[in-house]
This record gives structure tokens, C-alpha cells and sequence, in this order.
């Protein structure tokens, strides 16, 4: 088990050392890292099979690269569905009559953000408004007289104590 764990570390450096290296090469051939990743990638593909292994590496960059030619597949029918959609909508644009087209901006359009851009404002409003009447209701919380009552104890209590002291004003 000593022995697995060990020569997993050791593939493991290696693949680091491996990858600093093509990434070195890289940046010396004046190739951004960021955009030359499946070149990397290649390279290594095609590396042969050391003692640790790799084997399963060749495999899974091969898998890694068919996986990203897919999502570039996938992006290029994605766009060009985009673009059918929105010469789609183009063309239907020009079908409609001047008051359906009044109907789609001032009803779908203005209103809405119109109607959006209100509840927001109300909202803030609301919220100013509910804090700030926390603040008084902080504020206010004790009655004048319940401040008095207060204070005359405090008085009281701070007199005892000096005269408790030794010190005496009248």
C-alpha cells in the first residue's frame, strides 16, 4: 500500500512538472495559457506511456479533447440558432400592423418598466419610512415622567453613595 501511494505521489510530480513545462514553452512561444490549453493538451495526449501509468492520463486528455471539440460543436449550433431566431424575429417584425406594433412598445415595453421602476420607488419609500419610524418609537420610547422617576432614583443612589464616603454638599 506504501508502495501505491508513493508511486501515485511521484506521477503526480511528474504530471506538475510536465504541465509547468509545456506551460513554459508555451508562454516562450508567445501563446496566452489561457487559449493554448487543448494544445497543452495534445502534446501530452500524445506523449507515450511512462513506468507510472499514464496510460489512463492519455486516455482521459483524449476524452477531455473530443469533449471540447463537442462544446465548440455545441457553441457554433447554439450562435447559429441565435441568429436564425433573431432573423426569425426580424421578419415577423415587418408583418406587423402599426397598432400591433404600438400594442408591443407601450403596453409590453413602457409599462412594464414604468410599472417596475413605481414599485420600486414605493418600495424604498416604504422602507425609509418604516426605519425612520423606528427610530422614533427608539427614541420616545420612555415617557418625561418615567425619565424623571428614573433620574430622581439615579440622584438618590449617587447622594447615598458619596455621603456613604464622607462627602456632603448642601
Amino acid at each position: 500500500m506504501e508502495r501505491l501511494v508513493h508511486v501515485i505521489g511521484r506521477l503526480r510530480q511528474h504530471r506538475l512538472n510536465r504541465l509547468k513545462e509545456l506551460d513554459a514553452e508555451l508562454r516562450a512561444a508567445g501563446n496566452s495559457p489561457a487559449r493554448s490549453r487543448p494544445a497543452a493538451a495534445v502534446a501530452m495526449a500524445a506523449e507515450p506511456a511512462s513506468q507510472f501509468g499514464e496510460v489512463s492520463e492519455a486516455e482521459a486528455l483524449k476524452a477531455w479533447l473530443d469533449l471540447s471539440d463537442q462544446e465548440s460543436a455545441l457553441k457554433r449550433r447554439l450562435k447559429d440558432a441565435e441568429a436564425a431566431l433573431d432573423a426569425n424575429a426580424m421578419a415577423q417584425y415587418a408583418k406587423l400592423a402599426e397598432s400591433e406594433v404600438k400594442n408591443l412598445i407601450v403596453e409590453d415595453k413602457w409599462l412594464a418598466a414604468i410599472s417596475s421602476s413605481t414599485h420600486g420607488e414605493m418600495e424604498r419609500i416604504s422602507e425609509g419610512l418604516t426605519q425612520r419610524l423606528k427610530q422614533l418609537v427608539d427614541r420616545y420610547e420612555s415617557t418625561a415622567p418615567a425619565l424623571a422617576r428614573s433620574v430622581a432614583q439615579l440622584e438618590a443612589d449617587v447622594s447615598r453613595h458619596l455621603a456613604g464616603m464622607g462627602f456632603s454638599w448642601e
